[in-house]
């Protein structure tokens, strides 16, 4: 810039901001300044003063901020434009009244309200639609208070809730309840791996059932079977003795066969009674299946309730549940 020239000012921001890789060492600002003094460095929230060199002073178009090192990784780099507030030129009544002069006076001054514009944006403020005229200066520091609208909403007060005591109650509250949730779990855990073994044995008892039934209708069919058998070996004792009144000549080998016909006639009812002591039998087991079938629903009936239980620590169990009879 020749020394004719003079700083334009334009409707530009004089902030801005970079996250740093670890490896860029230059970061530019767009905005003009006066003096390097003019330009404040933060890495994070850290004011840094040395560690950089900054070009571009004087110039319309800003200039580089160029760090020894790289910032590290992750770094907040921010460069802003800060003016002290005061006037830098003074004109002599009947003096040399100097153009450039005049606008870098002028080019100054409105530096600087860009600085209070951002300044202002940056605070506390009501909306521009907002119809009451509340005062926002805050009230005098109270420690532990926080800062709320006043009664009639025309300003702000530090409200009489003793804060610190809020947060730990609530904190407290959190506390019981994510320990209530955890014993929930292991509620829940604890009735999961009860569930399971009983749904096994409600399968095992249903299978038992089944196969019980089958062989209550197995002896059944043996029994009939039996009956019939002694059934035909009474006809044939009674055809043998029928025989033997026809033929008398038979002698001995007569007997033989009445003997032998009422050997079959006695095992045949052996077979019936033991067929028939198989059917009671398998009568009774499928009883007992069925028994151990209910018993088993009943158990699981008992283990879900307590999953239940276990989500709704408040919830009433039935008196079955309770005392664990079903």
């Amino acid at each position: 810039m020749t020394a004719s020239q003079h700083i334009t000012i334009g409707d530009l921001r004089p902030r801005v901001q970079y996250v740093a890789d670890g490896t860029l060492a230059d970061f530019s600002y767009p905005f003009p300044i006066f003096d390097a003094a003019d330009l404040e460095v933060y890495l994070g929230e850290t004011l840094t003063a040395s560690g950089f060199a900054v070009t571009g002073i004087g110039e319309n178009g800003g200039g580089t901020v160029a760090f020894t090192a790289a910032p590290a990784a992750g770094t907040l780099v921010t460069l802003r434009r800060r003016l002290t507030v005061q006037r830098v030129t003074d004109f002599q009544e009947g003096g040399a009244f100097r153009a450039k002069v005049v606008n870098d006076e002028l080019d100054y001054q409105t530096a600087v309200l860009q600085q209070l514009a951002v300044d202002i944006s940056r605070c506390l403020r009501l909306s521009p639609t907002d119809p009451t005229q509340a005062n926002l200066e805050l009230p005098h520091v109270e420690p532990g208070k926080p800062i709320g609208w006043n009664a009639d909403g025309t300003g702000l007060t530090n409200d009489p809730a003793d804060f610190t005591a809020v947060q730990s109650a609530v904190a407290a509250d959190a506390a019981a309840a994510e320990a209530a949730a955890q014993r929930a779990d292991e509620r829940a855990a604890i009735a999961e791996s009860v569930t399971e073994p009983l749904l096994l044995s409600t399968v095992d008892a249903q299978e038992a059932a089944i196969m019980a039934q089958d062989s209550q209708t197995a002896a059944a069919a043996s029994a009939s079977a039996a009956a019939a058998s002694e059934t035909a070996a009474a006809g044939s004792a009674a055809e043998a003795a029928a025989d033997a009144t026809v033929s008398r000549t038979g002698g001995d080998d007569t007997m033989t066969s009445l003997w032998i016909a009422e050997v079959n006639r006695l095992a045949v009812s052996g077979m019936a009674a033991v067929a028939q002591a198989a059917e009671t039998g398998a009568r009774a087991a499928a009883d007992a299946a069925l028994v151990e079938r209910l018993r088993t629903e009943a158990a699981a009936a008992r283990a879900e309730a307590m999953v239940v239980v276990g989500s709704k620590p408040w919830q009433v169990l039935p008196n079955w549940a309770a005392t664990g009879r079903a």
